[in-house]
C-alpha cells in the first residue's frame, strides 16, 4: 500500500513538473512570437515609408520642369536709337522669357515663370539647358563691331544665399573678321543643385546679336532628384 502511494505521489510530481515546463515553453514561445511579429511589422512599415518617399520623389521629379522661349530685353540706357549690335562694358543683356505663348509649345510645372527668368520652388538636383542662336541683326561686316567674341551665360541669382549667385554655364562664339552673315548655335547644359528661391536667367554679351525664333533660342530645366 505504501508503494502505491509513493508511486502515485511520484506520478503527480512528474505531472506537475511537465505542466510547469509546458507553461514556461508556451510563455517563451508567445514572447518570441510577439517579438518576431513586432520586428516584421517594423520592417514592413519602414519598407512602406521608403516606397512612399520614393514614389513622392519620382512623382515630384516628373512634375517639376520648364521649357520656355526667350525674347529681347529692354535696350541699354542711352542706346535706344543706336544701330545693332550694341555692347556695354559694364552690363550684359538679360534675355526675357516670352510669356505670350506659355501653355502651347512652351510648358512649365512646379516652377514660377516671370519675365526675368525661372524661379525655383523646390530644392533639388536639376538639369539646366539653354540654346541661343547668334545671328546679328545687321548687314554690317563684323569688322565694325566693337567685339567679335560673343558670350552666352546661364546665371543663378540666389536671394536666400547671395554667395551662390553667379554664372553656372557659359558658351563663347568668335566671328570672322569680315563676316556679314555670322551665325552660330550655342547650346549648353549641366547638372546643378538649386535651392528654393533661386532665379535662373540667360544673358548675352550684347544686344542685337540673337535670333529669337522659338526653336532656336530657349531655356529649360527639369528636376532629377529632390
Amino acid at each position: 500500500m505504501l508503494l502505491y502511494y509513493i508511486f502515485s505521489l511520484s506520478t503527480l510530481i512528474l505531472s506537475v513538473v511537465v505542466l510547469i515546463y509546458s507553461i514556461k515553453t508556451i510563455t517563451r514561445f508567445k514572447l518570441e512570437f510577439r517579438i518576431l511579429t513586432n520586428v516584421t511589422l517594423n520592417v514592413l512599415n519602414k519598407s512602406t515609408t521608403i516606397e512612399r518617399n520614393l514614389n513622392f520623389e519620382i512623382n515630384q521629379s516628373d512634375q517639376v520642369q520648364a521649357h520656355v522661349y526667350l525674347r529681347p530685353s529692354t535696350r541699354f540706357s542711352g542706346t535706344e536709337n543706336s544701330i545693332d549690335p550694341i555692347f556695354s562694358p559694364t552690363q550684359h543683356s538679360i534675355l526675357y522669357i516670352d510669356q505670350s505663348t506659355l501653355g502651347f509649345a512652351q510648358h512649365n510645372s512646379g516652377v514660377d515663370i516671370t519675365q526675368e527668368g525661372i524661379n525655383i520652388l523646390f530644392s533639388g538636383l536639376y538639369f539646366i539647358y539653354s540654346n541661343v542662336n547668334f545671328n546679328p541683326n545687321t548687314t554690317w561686316s563684323s569688322t565694325y563691331f566693337t567685339y567679335q567674341t560673343w558670350f552666352q551665360y546661364v546665371r543663378r541669382h540666389s536671394a536666400n544665399n547671395p554667395v551662390l549667385s553667379g554664372v553656372l554655364l557659359r558658351t563663347v562664339h568668335t566671328t570672322c573678321d569680315n563676316c556679314t552673315n555670322s551665325q552660330e548655335t550655342a547650346y549648353t547644359g549641366g547638372v546643378f543643385y538649386l535651392q528654393t528661391g533661386d532665379l535662373i536667367q540667360v544673358c548675352v554679351s550684347g544686344q542685337g546679336l540673337v535670333d529669337f525664333g522659338p526653336e532656336q533660342t530657349y531655356l529649360g530645366l527639369f528636376l532629377l532628384q529632390s
